[in-house]
């Protein structure tokens, strides 16, 4: 099993997941538990789309844990003992050398290798993997695609950011452009033009698009895409797209 906070999936979280999913050749479950803070607003990834990506890498199960004050305020050894011996049945865990746990954050990997000793699981470490010499983390990746800098956030997910959007009859429009609202709970880039990619079941196509913020365009109150009609339009078109950012192109 792995163990912590799986926003983006990037490419430190899969050396995790590559690690416990191998595991299944020694008759092991590969199961990735996600400790989540409540109060966070925006997400890389939906709980739906981490659920999708954890299967097609070959995870087994896939558990929410919610920072509540009964989870936050466990010692160390506490949460080792509830959580990984009782509850999960550990034989091995995968975690990167920055895991901290514990009330206060006070544990740490050399903590999980000393109890992997006594409560019989196996604690594998890994260094952070970092991207052109930033250490790569979900928190740098959300600053970097607040920022625009969607190719630098790219590189460190291993896969061009995005989210779906809905289409419906009642999207507004401006003259022969349409704009795409952004989903709630997202991180969404700062304004500017951007290259982009749109996909559903029937096409795939490379375009541009216009990002605005909410409220900075007196027909939208929420953040959203302008992209051209003839890009989304025809029979063909489902009722969603997958809308992934490539590069940005300027304000």
């Amino acid at each position: 099993m792995t163990v912590g906070k799986f926003d983006g999936l990037h490419r430190g979280h899969r050396l995790l997941i590559d690690r416990i999913v191998s595991e299944q050749a020694n008759g092991l479950l590969p199961v990735v538990v996600s400790v989540e803070d409540r109060r966070e607003k925006a997400r890389l990834l939906s709980p739906e789309e981490t659920a999708e990506m954890l299967s097609s890498f070959g995870v087994g199960a896939y558990l929410r844990m919610y920072l509540d004050p009964e989870i936050r305020d466990l010692s160390p050894s506490a949460f080792i003992r509830r959580s990984l011996v009782r509850m999960l049945h550990t034989s091995v865990i995968a975690l990167g050398n920055d895991f901290t746990f514990g009330k206060g954050r006070a544990g740490n990997y050399r903590d999980l290798k000393k109890a992997g000793d006594s409560f019989g699981f196996t604690a594998v470490v890994f260094d952070r993997i970092t991207e052109e010499g930033e250490v790569i983390s979900s928190a740098s990746i959300r600053e970097a695609i607040r920022e625009g800098s969607v190719l630098k956030a790219s590189k460190m997910l291993g896969y061009p950011y995005g989210f779906s959007v809905g289409l419906s009859e009642e999207l507004l429009r401006k003259e022969e452009q349409v704009f795409l609202p952004f989903p709630a709970g997202r991180v969404v880039p700062g304004p500017g033009r951007y290259r982009i990619l749109l996909k559903d079941q029937e096409r795939c196509t490379e375009t541009e698009a216009v990002v605005t913020e909410a409220g900075s365009d007196a027909s939208s109150a929420v953040s959203g895409a302008w992209v051209r009609a003839g890009d989304i339009e025809g029979e063909e078109r489902s009722s969603a797209l997958e809308l992934r950012f490539l590069d940005f192109l300027g304000t």
